[in-house]
């Protein structure tokens, strides 16, 4: 119980907690040392040197830290991850004893003692070293998803760490002397080796391979070709342009913050053990107060608002620490200032920063990683170090530019947010799980060895290959492709011929006339009738009109009808009447094929006046005539008055058939009434998810006539899922405040309501054996998943097109980097209190957490198997209702037997529900007064 308490707080799952103990205590480790490593030397420079060299020491810092940065880039794609990180922590202590004897040494040079300024360089250079590659391990580790939930809580090693070393200065830094806790600093990296060596099997799965491709030949060995050329790959992209100008004004920031508060420290205490003492107490307090900002605050900000624009916390803080510098030059202030740069740097920025890496392609995320840490870094620190040369002496004009400085920052870091964004979803758009869309892909003409192969492809044995090429090279060909056609057409196989004669009959001219009328002539009667029926819609002269009207008397009736089609749109008074004569002979028939061709043909004629001679048929039992009568209706009615249509298209909305529904709402788009309206926005609960967006397409036309209609539909319980999300979307559209308002509390009733089919879905799981409850389970399921994109079409209504449906793809990827990707970027678009109210159900939690958060912000009561059972019983759901009554069966409750035969005896309800509450009766042991066919029995 305490375990999942645990988990549900710091939203860890089962099964994670070795990884993360593995990498925390890692973390404490690593931080631990660098804390007393780093009081250690800012004590002993700023007593033996002073405030004064510390630009110059930031600058030295950093050209000292660029070779070791471009060094360390180069081997991290080589080496193993677990090999490089204990060759780091052997190195980094056997440095850091030698650099201590340096410091005991006293050596001088011009005046000043050597040791002093090696361990300040040793130290910012381990900071960055050992800090970039865990940043590495991590993001290799764990996918966006996991990394949004447990970087914070990872990370959270660095704070504690930072306490324990605060802690051992406050105890030992007197009683023992400053230098001998270098000592303590080696010993600490000796056991993180330890570590890494012992409980090493969580690095097994991590292997990076350098994905930098073969430099070309020009590129040259030479330090600086490299150094260009890396700098080129890093920055390929805005978004990692932006990381890079991030990371630069944030370095040249601290810089300028560090000399600032270390000034004040410096005057306000006399020598090394007390000032040392001061850093201890004063790194447990910062310390554990950023413990519980990064424990409490930074993972739910992250949530909530998202990683983009949680990175505006940092720049923010930053500008108030300048602020209160530049208005009070004193210890206070000076608390808070390096309180914001190590302790809302550690605790908010450093995680948001790290996530800000999954927008970048796994490929490249570690060597951007490098490129920022081993080159930015250290070229930001020389940047500080110049201006604080120039500008120590005016702390007024350092004030201005550091405020100015950040006011820039804060403003780029809002910029950062779309730029964001985009990257994730082009990465979503690249990926391998998403679709490939033609939507806005254009072709040009096409060159002449393109056509050639193009051409080529007209001879494929394949039909549907012939009649891609064939439209393409209708498309974007050059004008020599009609006449290729053309040709290949008089010599291909006759289905090939079909395909050509349709598509050639789309353009009027000399060869394509010719070439049509020769395939009358042609011996295959399958032709023959293709280049009848493809005549029938090009334009007609006296030669054409002649031929055609010979095939009236054709013994085919297909011929005859293909003929009447064409002599009833452009013959002359004679050959109509025979047309017509054929038509009606053809529609009296009693063969069903004979029926169907005439009402096909009367399709095929385009004249509306013929339109109530399909009225017996749009009302026959038999799907194929009502089928084939609706194709014609459509094909009649183009842009006509159908006003006296809209009874028989009302029914038809409704037909067993898709496309009779889909022809029935396109027909109705073309008017517009009240009348049509209504009957769109019936069509909105269509099963079909195509029929629907035709039927949302028509109502977004009619613009805020609609807006009453569709609120009446947020506001009937009968409405279907899929008619709320139509009607959502377009009522997401409007930006009148009333509406908003209606629209945001509609959502916080349908997340209720997702969490109360998910606390019902539990109490079924969790009380009945599965062969009892798994049908009603898996409905529950199956009805909070149609809710859930309906609360999606909610919290970030589609106004951006391909990308809002790329992301609602991925959402239900397979791929978790994919899927959490696309939740990042879902926050981004959308309102942000309702996907955070969301994210449970999107990241896929164990139905217990999700249960476990419902009843905890939505105060859901405790619920029994007999109150779910008793609730969808009445539920105006089919699915559910029909759901309940089978599970009441099964598993026997007699108690609820009264409501069940009142729901079978009831008027309005199908054979099958009907059926259902009989042999639910009969195994309650009551027996059924609920009439049911013999047959059903059997």
């Amino acid at each position: 119980m305490i375990k999942e308490r645990l988990e549900t707080w710091l939203n860890v799952r089962s099964g994670e907690w070795g990884d993360i103990f593995f990498f925390w205590f890692l973390n404490a480790l690593l931080w631990t040392g660098l804390a007393v490593g780093e009081s250690v030397s800012e004590a002993l420079f700023l007593k033996r040197v002073g405030a004064a060299s510390l630009p110059m020491m930031f600058i030295i810092c950093a050209l000292f830290a660029i070779p070791l940065s471009l060094v360390f880039a180069r081997i991290q794609a080589r080496i193993q991850p677990l090999h490089l990180a204990v060759g780091l922590c052997l190195g980094s202590a056997l440095s850091i004893w030698g650099c201590g004897q340096l410091v005991q040494s006293s050596i001088l040079l011009f005046g000043i003692p050597i040791g002093s300024p090696m361990l300040y360089i040793l130290q910012v250079s381990l900071a960055t070293l050992l800090s970039t590659h865990f940043s590495i391990l991590l993001s290799g580790h764990y996918n966006t998803l996991d990394a949004k939930r447990l970087f914070p809580l990872i990370l959270s090693g660095v704070v504690v760490g930072a306490m324990w070393g605060g802690v051992i200065l406050n105890s030992f830094a007197v009683m023992l002397g400053t230098q001998s806790l270098l000592n303590l600093w080696a010993t600490l990296l000796l056991i993180s080796t330890s570590w890494l060596l012992i409980f090493n099997k969580k690095l097994s799965s991590i292997s990076y391979v350098s994905d930098e491709p073969a430099l070309p030949k020009f590129v040259g060995s030479g330090w600086l070709e490299r150094l260009v050329h890396e700098g080129r790959a890093a920055l390929d992209s805005r978004m990692l342009v932006l990381l890079a100008l991030s990371m630069l004004i944030m370095t040249v920031t601290r810089y300028f913050i560090e000399f600032q508060y270390s000034d004040i420290f410096s005057r306000a205490f006399p020598d090394e053990e007390q000032l040392a003492r001061f850093f201890g107490t004063y790194t447990v307090v910062s310390n554990l107060t950023a413990l519980l900002i990064q424990s409490l605050i930074t993972g739910r900000m992250i949530q909530i608002l998202g990683v983009s624009n949680a990175n505006l916390f940092y720049p923010c803080s930053t500008l108030m620490a300048f602020t209160g510098l530049a208005a009070y030059y004193w210890v206070p202030t000076g608390i808070f200032a390096r309180f914001n740069q190590e302790g809302f740097r550690r605790a908010v920025f450093q995680p948001v920063s790290n996530l800000f890496y999954n927008a970048v392609p796994a490929k490249r995320r570690a060597h951007s990683i490098a490129f920022n840490e081993g080159i930015v870094v250290p070229l930001g620190a020389v940047i500080a170090g110049l201006v604080l040369m120039w500008l120590r002496t005016r702390p007024f004009a350092l004030a201005l530019l550091a405020m100015a400085l950040s006011a820039f920052w804060l403003i780029l870091t809002w910029l950062q947010r779309g730029v964001y964004s985009q990257s994730l979803l082009e990465m979503l758009k690249s990926s391998q799980i998403g679709e490939l869309s033609g939507e806005g892909k254009e072709l040009g003409m096409l060159d002449t060895q393109t056509q050639l192969l193009v051409i080529d492809a007209l001879k494929d044995p394949q039909d549907e290959v012939v009649e891609v090429a064939a439209e393409l090279l209708l498309m974007c060909g050059r004008p020599t492709a009609r006449l290729a056609l053309v040709r290949q057409a008089a010599t291909s196989r006759s289905t090939v011929q079909i395909i050509l004669l349709k598509k050639l009959a789309r353009i009027p001219a000399a060869d394509t006339r010719a070439f049509l009328l020769k395939s009358m002539e042609s011996p295959e009667e399958s032709v023959k009738l293709a280049a009848v029926e493809a005549l029938t819609f090009y334009p007609h002269d006296d030669e054409i009109r002649h031929r055609i009207a010979e095939f009236l008397e054709y013994p085919d009736a297909r011929f005859q009808a293909a003929a009447s089609a064409a002599m009833v749109r452009a013959g002359d008074l004679v050959t109509m009447m025979k047309a017509l004569i054929i038509l009606q002979r053809l529609l009296f028939s009693r063969n069903t094929e004979e029926v169907i061709l005439g009402i096909k043909t009367l399709g095929e004629t385009r004249d509306e006046r013929f339109w109530v001679n399909l009225r017996i048929y749009l009302k026959s039992e038999t799907p194929s005539l009502r089928l084939a009568a609706m194709r014609s209706m459509y094909s009649m009615v183009q842009a006509g008055e159908i006003q006296e249509h809209l009874d028989i298209l009302q029914n038809l909305l409704h037909d067993k058939i898709r496309e009779i529904r889909s022809l029935s709402i396109q027909i109705l788009s073309r008017v517009r009434s009240e009348r049509s309206m209504s009957l769109l926005i019936e069509a909105l609960s269509d099963m079909s998810p195509r029929n629907r967006k035709w039927a949302l397409e028509a109502l977004a036309g009619y613009g805020h006539e609609s807006i009453p209609e569709l609120l009446m539909v947020l506001d009937d319980p009968k409405s279907s899922t899929f008619a709320q999300e139509g009607a959502v979307r377009l009522l997401s559209l409007s930006q009148t405040t009333s509406i908003r308002e209606r629209l945001a509390r509609f959502a916080h009733e349908r997340i209720r309501a997702l969490y109360e089919l998910k606390l019902d879905e539990y109490c079924i799981r969790s009380e009945l054996e599965p062969a009892d409850g798994e049908f009603l389970a898996t409905v529950l399921n199956e009805k909070a998943g149609t809710l859930l994109r309906l609360i999606l079409g909610l919290v970030a209504p589609d106004r951006s097109g391909y990308a809002t449906r790329t992301v609602f793809k991925n959402l239900y990827s397979a791929n978790q980097e994919m899927m959490s990707n696309a939740i990042e970027v879902l926050q981004s678009i959308g309102e942000r209190t309702l996907i955070y109210h969301i994210l449970p159900v999107l990241e896929g939690l164990p139905l217990e957490q999700i249960v476990a958060y419902g009843r905890r912000v939505f105060a859901l009561e405790e619920r029994r198997v007999r109150m779910v059972l008793g609730r969808h019983l009445l539920s105006l759901d089919k699915d559910l209702r029909e759901a309940a009554i089978y599970t009441i069966g099964r598993i026997g409750l007699t108690e609820l037997h009264q409501a069940v035969r009142k729901i079978g005896e009831g008027e309005g309800i199908g054979r099958e529900a009907r059926e259902l509450c009989a042999w639910t009766l009969e195994h309650l042991g009551h027996g059924s007064s609920v009439p049911v066919s013999e047959g059903s029995r059997a």
